[in-house]
């Protein structure tokens, strides 16, 4: 009987541990994939980073036959912490605890790990964590980063197909994900928004000062950055999706698919 697991994509969370090492044998790299409770306008789910950057991990777990970690939900979004629900750590402890989690990985002898993000402003957490974690002699280049947010390639889809304004991050892009990923929340995405979106020299002075919460609340009372339009493109969602799978693919599986492995 083949050991090779039958279940797509390959999450952790469903395997018991004797799997897990045993494919760690064939395949010992991982996917982690970092959401926020991070609000993309009034009307969007404050779920929609999270459920959609799980989604992606998933499907590039397929593409490569590699694990993906269940998703850390609480990201870097404390900036929006007041609005309802919205919670989360600053950079430092995110920072850290993906540090620890990774780790515990690499000691269990996972030799590669991706760590991906929608949320805004994943850099601001990366650059630390990817310097602690790459630092330690004998792990070079063990852990890589994805903010997708930060990402070109993202960022150009985005540009191409959205004529409008967006300051700090994409979320005609989320929306987009949003509306194709998961089709039964489009009700709630066309609602009219309450307020347009801040002054662009707002913004940047609030982002440059410390991102304060309750100066977000009254410059963005809808929380959005956007001058997208109402309602959301499922198709270029369905475009920007597989857009993100292929590069995704491109550029990390030679990371992910490590060649003594690849054969057993």
């Amino acid at each position: 009987m083949s050991d090779e697991l039958s279940c797509s994509p390959l999450r952790v969370a469903d395997l018991s541990f004797l799997q897990i090492e045993k494919h760690i044998e064939r395949s010992p790299s991982l996917i982690l994939p970092i959401g926020a409770l991070e609000p993309m306008g009034d009307t969007i789910p404050l779920g929609a980073v999270n459920s959609c950057c799980e989604m992606i991990a998933d499907a590039l777990s397929d593409c490569l036959k590699v694990l993906v970690a269940p998703l850390l939900a609480y990201g870097n979004s404390t900036p929006f912490q007041s609005f309802g629900g919205s919670a989360g750590v600053h950079r430092d402890t995110l920072a850290n605890v993906v540090m620890e989690c990774c780790n515990s990985w690499l000691f269990q002898g996972f030799k590669r790990i991706m760590v991906l993000t929608l949320a805004m402003d994943g850099r601001q957490w990366i650059d630390s964590a990817a310097k602690r974690l790459n630092g330690v002699p004998g792990r070079d280049d063990s852990v890589r980063f994805c903010s997708l947010q930060d990402d070109d390639r993202f960022r150009s889809f985005c540009s191409s197909r959205f004529t409008g304004t967006e300051y700090g991050r994409s979320e005609w892009g989320v929306r987009a994900l949003a509306g194709y990923l998961q089709p039964g929340l489009q009700a709630g995405l066309v609602v009219k928004r309450k307020s347009d979106p801040p002054d662009a020299t707002d913004f940047t002075q609030w982002h440059r000062r410390g991102r304060d919460p309750e100066k977000l609340r009254k410059m963005a009372p809808a929380a959005s950055f956007s001058a997208s339009a109402d309602g959301i493109d499922t198709g270029s969602g369905k475009e920007l999706f597989e857009h993100i799978i292929a590069f995704l693919t491109e550029e990390f599986s030679p990371f992910l698919i490590v060649k003594d492995n690849a054969s057993r």
